[in-house]
């Protein structure tokens, strides 16, 4: 196991330590063994629910298949060689957070907490983010991205099939690459200039998104974010 992810797990119990010592109300459950997510018996203590409360954390340790929307309201946490895999909905509140060590694949996912990726998260339709990202490896999407949030790269991609808006509030920073057949960066969205990539290639490059915009750009180069506006913003 990789020396990051062994402290950065020591962490995570940590931090479920001293969260469940301060509140009372907090719970902690934990997969035992691989199945079905509304499975009772593959839950300890106790099944929790689809509806992950704002204090309690789920930890998932088991391939286990989502056969239910999942609302996150408190924590989520899928460990390395585990996944969570099904064609439902994932739904994050402001309070919610996720972090994925291992695999997703999830129908529709929705982001307005946090969402740290380790390692691969497929989303069938759409994701639509207005909270916090934090992306290490891959994030594919097979249909539209809508981000108004904020998607940090340390490294890995961001990909969206048919579609990615990037506008008003929605920050793509950090190294990341981006890539889409449709790419919209309006309405005020910000795009780091120097270390984002597109499709792999340099964002201010002959072969970058500024080049494959549909009409002339205003831009400085010296400058370490741009604002661009390849079309207007429609919600899809």
């Amino acid at each position: 196991m990789n020396l990051n992810v062994m402290l950065y797990r020591a962490t995570v119990f940590i931090c479920l330590w001293a969260f469940a010592g301060a509140d009372v109300n907090a719970a902690v459950y934990s997969t035992i063994q691989q199945g079905a997510f509304d499975q009772t018996e593959i839950w300890s203590p106790q099944y929790p629910g689809n509806i992950i409360k704002e204090n309690d954390t789920l930890l998932i340790s088991h391939e286990i298949r989502l056969n239910a929307d999942l609302l996150v309201k408190g924590t989520l946490i899928i460990e390395e060689s585990a996944s969570l895999i099904g064609l439902h909905n994932v739904i994050v509140v402001r309070t919610g957070t996720v972090i994925n060590l291992g695999n997703m694949q999830v129908d529709l996912f929705t982001n307005r907490g946090a969402f740290y990726n380790r390692q691969h998260l497929e989303v069938i339709t759409d994701f639509v983010n207005s909270g916090n990202i934090i992306n290490h490896k891959d994030i594919t999407v097979s249909n539209v991205i809508d981000n108004t949030g904020i998607m940090l790269g340390k490294g890995g991609s961001i990909t969206a099939t048919n579609k990615f808006i990037n506008s008003r509030t929605g920050q793509i920073k950090g190294y990341l690459n981006v890539c889409s057949n449709n790419f919209l960066n309006v309405e005020g969205g910000v795009i780091d200039t120097q270390t984002t990539t597109f499709c792999g290639n340099p964002v201010l490059g002959d072969q970058g998104l500024l080049s494959q915009a549909q009409e002339t750009l205003q831009y400085k180069r010296n400058v370490t974010v741009v604002h661009l506006r390849t079309g207007e913003y429609k919600p899809f």
